[in-house]
């Protein structure tokens, strides 16, 4: 197994080999790096080893904080960071949770951490170490210096690097110069650099050799500021495995807009057997074309750009592509490594891009560092554009956001994502598709806060890896190969014997010694070569199955052991269910035996590492039962015979009976033809059952004799009375009966209500077996219904006579001589209120009935209501002097049963309110109400649309009616009023509003009238412009101009002062032509609604950044043009100046644009030989303005 570039073989504990006599040999297949495997899948540049310098970044612009980023997947993960050189270091340890991200803070040791000084053998490498893939990536999170380098892996290693610069934007501070960090993985590590430029302390082309330890790291860095001056290109060679990294810092980001900008940009290279030959880069968010720039490895490789061949280079030399196009298709002829630089606004960031083919992540995991600007730039093939979910979510990256990636033949798609409103900040975020393998760049910065720019999938081809829980297996068991999915994979084995298997689960088994070998695993993905994998599997022959001792029959509770009589290394004993019960001993012992321990039991036993055929064997245990007995107890009378006898019949059974006297039986049937007293008592039941005894069970017998039972019951009852419980002197429970139905229950309870009058027989039987039954008579007396209803009548009724149910009671009323004894109730006397009435019949079962009479007062149905309506007013509630009664009026629903009027229903006009209180001394009251009409809003206004600022005229009908009315306009909240006497709206923003008219009449009235569509007012478009140069100088030849925005509806007009120069969104004016050191340049910018802006620009031409450099000059001494200097102009305030020959080698070199070269060599070491010399100057201003001049000096002596 090939594990981060070590050999490995994995220590694993087998599975338990009793629960099943076969093992499982599993070998799994999974994705992996060029150079090693440690992931199951492609998902990202996931790892669980990187190494990593980090290069110097110059304190005086700013290097710290500096982070180490970290995102898991779904298992949790704890990350050691060290570094193996420096033992001084403190080794962090960090337990991130599954699906989770942490970051280390590792600014305290950053002069432990950066790279310095160059030029040094330092032992500054990083180390990462994880127990599971983790996604990594190396921050600097300096506000204004930041970038980030993403941490590749196995994929960083290798032995041949070609590494590529950006040349086109120079270093602003000499501190700042790019750089190139090497870090070795192994001891004895022999690394020779061929730099492409010179850099400092070594010159271009000469080899440089250094050696390193594991952890030791080395930093060169570029002699010169100057783009032009990067070493892309230059050639790095191994003995073992190294990682590097570019930087390149503090780069001037003036060809951008806005310019002024310089920002780093770097990353961790890729080496040469994981480039590959095709690329897609999607461009950023410059305020300019981004630039790709491509590095050979090999000789006469052509380059093609969306299908369009371009250019050829050999190995080391760069090509570099404009990109102006939303994104691009790179395809060379051989391997290349391929640096984007992008980013935000005139801050640059640069990126490793990955090869496409055979590449990528199924799920990428990252950290947004700041609240920025986030760019997603996703790659895809065609047909999987819409099968990506984002931390679970379908809704924020769909198949539209994609485009066809050119010359791809709509192979390929791209998406170029802002993601701003959907990536959480600081914590993890996941990408992950469903179908396919993509591609993921990330763009996070500002205008003015610096670029952070890295990719995040995985750079490496695909290559099958196996892996065993245990290839040393024996003969009889089974080996299961498993390789884990891969889109569109197929799965090639063969093995010993000419083995052949396809799929992704290969089961071999039984095994035997023949089956031992190496067995491989190749296949495709797709139109990918995934790369084979070997797995050497040994095979041991089985052990023969043991001998195990007899043993006899147990009872429930005996102890017992088993002993194994064959020798071994270990014995293994299972019960029947294939629980594990003793392991280790040949002797197994146990006490208590329970019928549960019966059964098959099996030994296996282990003989130099192998298991044996399984030995079962019988263990029998006879359960201790209970004497079967019928213990109900028993009841006789003195002198009947008794017979017992056990309720089961056992065959092996030995059986005992003990008598209550003491004496014993071994009869099985025990027989007593005559009881005495002395007979009743407890018979136990004993014995054996197998030769095990059993449990004891015993039997109550009772003797009874003849007893004379009496009842105790009332000779007569009402049948209102209560319930009677009637008792007897038995000693014994009966059972009673009677001749009524439902009147008496079991326990002699006597219920008189539910008895008809009369007399009533009731019987009791004893359950003696020996007693007698006993009957009594009792005599149900009838009660009279003495029944009366309710009364209810209105005051002043008189006498009412009242009827009862049952004639011959008296009556009795609450209220003073109100009734009369013979029923006559006077409703005068009492007066209003409610009386309790008594009705009452006397005899041997009296009864008395009440009931209520109540006197009503007579009801008032007045009512209040407000008189005067408008149509649109709240409903209202009428007021009633007593609740109760029923509304109800001369409009169709207009009001509610509790009294509410509602104006909008009624309608208008004069309507009838009518209140009844029901019943006989209820009332009826009437009332009129008036509902208004609303007044008229209706309106008009001009103009209907235009421009902002705008005047707008409001104008209505007249109405004489109304007393006062107002004019409103609004958008979002926002907006204004008139009041009635004023018409006339002055509107200064565009936007769309609402307009309204709101009238008062005399009847107090109102009503709000709304235009139906909105007045929309357009904005005047943006007639902002930019310039290039910022600042022209009298050197100038033109100044190009173009608009800020460019509306392809809008019509854009250029002005020199009153002269109209041309239109469109571009202009690119002489200034020759012009002919004026100072004028006006304005830009007219018109919509197609007709609004317009005008944006002017004063142009002075100054000196400016400029000088001016001879083309030839004879130092011969004869005093005629000896000497070469360059002439700056008065804006240039340093000043650095490099004469170089024709094989690149520095002979000159100045600060001081007065100083002469007089065609010496180096301050005079030798004269310089006639022929053509290059020069490069760099001029700056108090302002930070930068420009570079090139060019060429003829010698001639």
């Amino acid at each position: 197994m090939v594990s981060n570039g070590y050999n490995q073989t994995p220590t694993l504990t087998s599975p338990h080999p009793i629960a099943m006599i076969t093992r499982v040999l599993r070998l799994l297949t999974v994705l992996c790096l060029a150079q090693t495997c440690s992931l199951p899948g492609a998902i990202g540049q996931l790892d669980t080893e990187f190494w990593f310098v980090a290069p110097e970044v110059w304190d005086g612009h700013g290097d710290d904080p500096i982070l180490l980023r970290f995102s898991t997947l779904g298992e949790p993960a704890q990350v050691t960071v060290e570094q193996p050189a420096n033992p001084t270091f403190p080794v962090q340890t960090l337990n991130i949770a599954a699906n989770g991200t942490q970051t280390l803070d590792l600014t305290p040791w950053l002069g432990d951490i950066e790279n310095k000084p160059f030029n040094t053998v330092l032992e500054k490498g990083l180390r990462i170490i994880s127990d599971a893939p983790v996604t990594a990536y190396y921050e600097i999170n300096h506000p204004n210096n930041p970038d980030i380098f993403a941490l590749k892996g196995a994929s960083a290693l290798g032995e041949t690097f070609y590494v590529p610069f950006q040349n086109y934007l120079d270093n602003v501070y000499q501190q700042s110069t790019a750089s190139i960090d090497i870090v070795a993985a192994e001891d004895g590590t022999e690394i020779t650099v061929t730099p492409t430029a010179a850099l400092t302390g070594y010159a271009a082309g000469v080899p440089i050799v250094i050696e390193l330890n594991q952890g030791e790291t080395y930093a060169l860095r570029a002699a010169s500021v100057l783009a032009v001056s990067h070493p892309s290109g230059t050639l790095i060679q191994s003995s073992a495995p190294i990682a590097v990294t570019i930087s390149d810092d503090s780069l001037l980001g003036a060809p951008f807009n806005p310019s002024g900008c310089y920002d780093i940009m770097g990353d961790q290279v890729i080496p040469v057997d994981v480039a590959g030959k095709e690329y897609i880069a999607i461009k950023g968010n410059l305020g300019g074309p981004d630039k790709v720039f491509i590095v050979g490895t090999e000789d006469n490789t052509s380059i093609s750009i969306n299908g369009t061949n371009v250019w050829t280079i050999n190995a080391g030399e760069t090509y570099a592509h404009t990109l102006s196009a939303p994104a691009a298709f790179y395809e060379t002829s051989a391997p290349v490594v391929a640096l984007h630089m992008t980013g935000f606004g005139c801050e640059v960031g640069g990126a490793i891009l990955p090869p496409i083919t055979c590449t990528g992540s199924d799920e990428v995991a990252f950290v947004r560092s700041s609240n920025d600007f986030i760019g997603m730039k996703i790659i895809v093939p065609s047909g999987a554009e819409g099968d990506f979910t984002f931390n679970g979510n379908t809704g924020n990256i769909n198949a539209v956001n994609f485009s066809d990636v050119p010359g791809t033949g709509g192979e390929w798609m791209y998406a170029n994502i802002t993601a701003s409103g959907f990536v959480p900040t600081g914590g993890a975020s996941r990408l992950v598709n469903g179908t396919a393998k993509f591609h993921l760049g990330i763009i996070n910065g500002g205008a003015s806060s610096g670029t952070r720019y890295g990719y995040f999938s995985d750079f490496s081809n695909y290559q099958h890896s196996t892996f065993a829980s245990d290839n040393e297996l024996c003969a009889g068991e089974t080996a299961e190969l498993f390789a884990s999915p891969i889109l569109e994979a197929s799965y090639e084995w063969i093995g010993p014997n000419g083995f052949e298997a396809e799929g992704d689960e290969i089961t071999i088994g039984p095994l035997t010694v023949d089956d031992a070998g190496l067995y491989v695993v190749s296949g495709m993905a797709g139109e990918c070569e995934i790369l084979p994998d070997t797995l050497e599997l040994f095979v041991a022959p089985q052990p023969p199955a043991p001998e195990v001792a007899p043993i006899d029959a147990l009872c429930e509770g005996d102890n017992w052991s088993f002993t194994s009589l064959t020798p071994a290394n270990n014995w293994i004993w299972e019960d029947a269910e294939g629980n594990l019960i003793s392991e280790g001993d040949s002797t197994a012992s146990y006490s208590n035996a329970d019928p549960s321990d019966a059964g098959q039991y099996t030994l296996v036993i282990e003989a130099a590492s192998c298991l044996s055929e399984p030995t079962t064997f019988e263990l029998v245990v006879t359960q201790t039962i209970q004497a079967p007995l019928d213990t109900e107890p028993i009841e006789i009378c003195e002198g009947s015979s008794l017979t017992l006898q056990p309720d089961a019949a056992l065959a092996d059974a030995v059986w005992e009976w003990t008598l209550p006297n003491g004496d014993a039986s071994a009869d099985e049937t025990l027989i007593i033809p005559t009881t005495v007293a002395e007979d009743g008592g407890t018979y136990t039941l004993s014995g054996t059952n197998n030769g095990c005894p059993m449990v004891p069970s015993e039997v109550q017998v009772s003797l009874s004799s003849p007893e004379p039972v009496e009842i105790t019951a009332p000779e007569f009852v009402c049948n209102d009375a209560a319930a009677v419980l009637l008792t007897t002197d038995d000693l014994y429970s009966g059972s009673w009966a009677g001749t009524c139905a439902d009147c008496l229950s079991a326990n002699g309870q006597l219920s008189p209500s539910n008895a008809s009058p009369g007399a009533v027989s009731i019987t009791y039987t004893s359950d003696n077996l020996c007693a007698q039954t006993t009957t009594v008579e009792v005599e149900i007396g009838s009660v009279p219904d003495a029944g009366i209803d309710d009364q209810s009548f209105c005051e002043g009724t008189g006498e009412v006579v009242m009827v009862p149910v049952t004639n011959g009671g008296s009556w009795t009323a609450e209220c003073a001589n109100c009734c009369t004894s013979e029923g006559v109730f006077d409703t005068q006397i009492a007066g209003t209120g409610t009386w309790d009435l008594t009705y009452t019949i006397d005899g041997t079962c009296p009864a008395t009935g009440t009931a209520t009479f109540t006197v009503t007062p007579n009801t008032s149905s007045a009512f209040s209501l407000i008189p005067e309506y408008c149509l649109d007013y709240d409903p209202a509630t009428a007021v009633a002097d007593e609740a109760g009664g029923d509304w109800s009026a001369s409009c169709v629903n207009c009001i509610s049963t509790a009294g509410q009027f509602s104006p909008s229903a009624a309608g208008t006009g004069v309507h009838t309110i009518t209140y009844t209180i029901p019943g006989g001394c209820g009332t009826t009251t009437d009332a009129t109400v008036t509902v208004h009409a609303l007044p008229d809003a209706d309106f008009t206004y001009a103009p209907a649309e235009g421009c902002a600022p705008a005047v707008i005229e409001c104008s209505a009908p007249v109405n004489p009616s109304i007393v006062d009315c107002q004019w409103t306009y609004n958008v979002n909240g926002v907006g204004g009023s008139l009041d009635c006497e004023e018409n006339l709206f002055v509107i200064e923003n565009p936007g769309c509003y609402l307009m309204s008219h709101t009238v008062l009449d005399n009847n107090g009235c109102t009503n709000t009238a709304s235009a139906e569509e909105l007045l929309c007012l357009g904005a005047p478009p943006s007639s902002a412009f930019n310039l290039s140069p910022a600042q022209a100088s009298i050197f100038d030849t033109n100044i190009e101009a173009w608009a800020s925005d460019s509306i392809p509806t809008n019509t854009y007009t250029w002005h020199v002062d009153e002269t109209t120069m041309g239109q469109g969104t571009y202009q690119s004016f002489s200034i020759p032509e012009i002919g004026l050191d100072l004028f006006q340049l304005c830009l007219q910018a018109e919509d197609s609604l007709g609004c317009s802006s005008l944006t002017c620009a004063v142009i002075d031409l100054a000196e400016g950044l400029n000088a001016f450099a001879p083309n030839a000059f004879t130092p011969d001494n004869d005093g005629h043009n000896d000497a070469w200097r360059m002439y700056t102009s008065g804006a240039v305030t340093r000043f650095e100046l490099h004469i170089y020959d024709r094989w690149g080698s520095l002979v000159f070199a100045s600060e001081d644009p007065e100083e002469h070269w007089v065609g010496d060599v180096q301050g005079g070491d030798h004269f310089a030989p006639d022929g053509v010399y290059h020069y490069e100057a760099v001029l700056r201003d108090d302002a930070y303005a930068i420009k570079t001049l090139q060019g060429h000096i003829l010698l001639i002596r």
